[in-house]
């Protein structure tokens, strides 16, 4: 690069980072004198006609808090109540609302709108969308709220004006990112698309976190005239969770991710997204309804089960632990190694330092625990081979790690699971191989309970004799609940599965099984297809099978028993295997549950513009 070409660089590097810099402080004056008219609760008092259930009292208020952000310049915001305390009920009282004041509404639009609109649009997973169905045409009076579900290849029958008719238009994720992909604003070949909708509602929105994603972009790229995102885990595992939400609501300010990421990343950045939400959220937890004596929910206890190896997978898991510090050590070195010692700076070669010694010590001390270092290191050869389909290809890639990963925190659950058959996308010969080296192979046999099994198994056999409540047994593997099943149906107990590789009607009438035939007391419940916004409150007790990386996937699991409707106590099961994975899972978790409070909890004094602009240096 030569020196003019430099300059030219540095000048639009320095106006990117002005510019980026100007956004941040209107984005921050924006916040601190906003030019909106303050919520006050006396002023939206009127009470909702047409509802065939009574709301709570921090629904009524919740509802008053809607109405008044959609009179607002920026209209929408976030619905941010923990998960199962009603924000599906919530937001259909809201477009119940609208059926009450239609030509105040439609003037309304007409306004504030630059083309003719739909009426309410719902976004949400494809495992909840037969529950908003069912809830606005059941909670309703007099079918209120015409309801139409759009989805399936047979989705676009009739017109588009039939289609602009109805009250509340359902869709899911996946429908939107298809239409999307597809769309061409000349030709206007997406309903969807074409549409200024009056009202967009995101269901479990924290699904468009990632804004690169085609999900995120999709959504946002529907035109309505007020903007929701609703969602019990606004942030799940960084700052930059919200600012996806806020790009969405088209919040002004918020738009370069890159400026934002630098800010958040700031040691004030927590504290500086919390005060954004504030501004645009409304999020009451169960414990502050129940402090404040509003909670009407029956009470949860937590269980912890901790599983303790056997001696023999004590010894496997060892093994699998050290090739998978060693594995993590070779691929570090591979891509932080310095090829030239001049082109490091000094704080580089630091960092690079600390990391070796920790990533070093942690492969040194995973090996100390081996009995047979020769033949772990005979079995690391296998494990290198059996990456790849080419013998000589020996480079680690992070995919190769992952998969470790994930190996370590299965045999935890069931050595079988490293042996499965029919897993291209995982060879098995590390499997097949560490069977063999094993001095008791028969612990790999499907056959042969796992010790995280027997306890399992002991629970679920006391809960079966002593209660006749229902249970539901979660996992993030699918092939483990299949274990579990296949011994279940050994005790000829009837067992049933909700997972992501149903289709929907199939997911309907098993949860319509599960409620409604007192002979089928348990459901397997895979943790992404049932983590959101299914209804399960016939069952008061569930069983969290395994750790997940994301605690609020193991939150929303839990909601979907300990929610409205839930009328008896609540009991939840977390199993974790001792020396293991496990706890370094758990420390994760932690973390990731500590930046979510951080900004979520609404607990600190905040400073003042001044200080602020003072500590983000801008």
């Amino acid at each position: 690069m030569n020196d003019e070409v430099k300059r030219e660089h540095v000048q639009k590097s320095d106006s990117e980072e002005d510019k980026g810099k100007k956004e941040i402080r209107s984005a921050l004056k924006a916040l601190f004198e906003p030019d909106v008219q303050p919520f006050l609760d006396s002023d939206y008092a009127e009470h909702v006609e047409g509802l065939n259930v009574p709301l709570h009292d921090h629904q009524e208020k919740g509802l008053r808090w809607l109405r008044w952000r959609e009179s607002q310049a920026m209209r929408g915001g976030i619905l941010g109540d923990d998960m199962g305390l009603g924000k599906t009920m919530l937001m259909i009282a809201l477009i119940l609302f609208d059926k009450e004041t239609r030509e105040n509404q439609l003037r309304e639009a007409k306004r504030k709108c630059t083309s003719e609109t739909g009426g309410t649009l719902v976004i949400c997973p494809l495992s909840v969308i037969s529950q908003w169905f069912i809830e606005a045409t059941t909670k309703v009076a007099n079918n209120g709220i015409k309801t139409l579900i759009y989805h399936g290849p047979k989705r676009r029958k009739g017109t588009l004006t039939e289609l602009l008719d109805y009250d509340l238009v359902i869709t899911t994720y996946g429908i939107v990112v298809s239409e999307w992909k597809d769309y061409d604003e000349n030709q206007k070949n997406s309903w969807l698309f074409n549409t200024e909708w009056k009202r967009l509602i995101l269901d479990e929105a924290h699904n468009i976190r990632n804004p690169k994603t085609l999900r995120f972009k999709a959504a946002s790229n529907i035109d309505a005239c007020y903007r929701w995102a609703v969602t019990g885990t606004p942030i799940q595992n960084s700052p930059m969770d919200g600012f996806a939400l806020l790009k969405f609501l088209r919040v002004p300010h918020y738009i370069n991710v890159n400026v934002w990421k630098e800010i958040l990343e700031h040691s004030y950045g927590p504290k500086l997204m919390k005060l954004i939400f504030q501004k645009h959220m409304l999020r009451r937890t169960k414990n502050q309804l129940t402090d404040l004596g509003l909670s009407h929910l029956p009470p949860m206890k937590v269980e912890l089960h901790k599983v303790k190896l056997s001696t023999q997978e004590k010894q496997i898991m060892q093994i699998i632990d050290a090739i998978y510090h060693k594995t993590r050590f070779e691929l570090w070195s591979n891509e932080n190694m310095p090829k030239d010692e001049n082109a490091k700076s000094a704080k580089k070669k630091k960092h690079i330092k600390d990391d070796y010694f920790t990533v070093l010590t942690n492969m040194q001390q995973a090996i100390s625990k081996l009995e047979d270092k020769a033949e772990f290191i005979k079995l690391y050869e296998v494990y290198i081979k059996s990456r790849s389909i080419n013998e000589n290809d020996r480079l680690i890639k992070n995919k190769d790690l992952l998969v470790l990963m994930t190996r370590r925190q299965q045999f935890c659950s069931h050595p079988y699971l490293m042996v499965m058959p029919d897993d291209a996308e995982h060879p098995q010969d590390l499997g097949r191989s560490l069977k063999e080296a094993c001095a008791e192979p028969e612990i790999f046999e499907l056959e042969v309970p796992s010790a995280k099994l027997d306890k399992v198994y002991s629970l679920l056999d006391r809960l079966l004799k002593n209660t006749s409540d229902k249970i539901i047994v979660v996992s993030q593997w699918t092939k483990f609940l299949s274990i579990v099943k296949l011994y279940l149906e050994q005790m000829h107990l009837e067992i049933l599965q909700y997972n992501g590789k149903m289709k929907t009607n199939e997911r309907d009438q098993t949860l319509k099984e599960f409620k409604d035939n007192p002979n089928k007391r348990i459901l397997l419940l895979s943790i992404k297809a049932g983590g959101v916004g299914l209804n399960l409150t016939t069952a008061n007790h569930m069983l969290l099978l395994d750790p997940h990386w994301n605690p609020q996937l193991e939150h929303q699991a839990i909601d979907r028993i300990h929610r409205e409707g839930q009328t008896k106590n609540t009991h939840i099961y977390r199993f974790t295997c001792s020396e293991s994975i496990d706890n370094h899972i758990k420390v994760v978790q932690n973390n990731k549950m500590q930046i979510a409070d951080q900004i979520l909890n609404d607990d600190d004094e905040y400073p003042s513009l001044d200080k602020l602009m003072e500590l983000l240096t801008i």
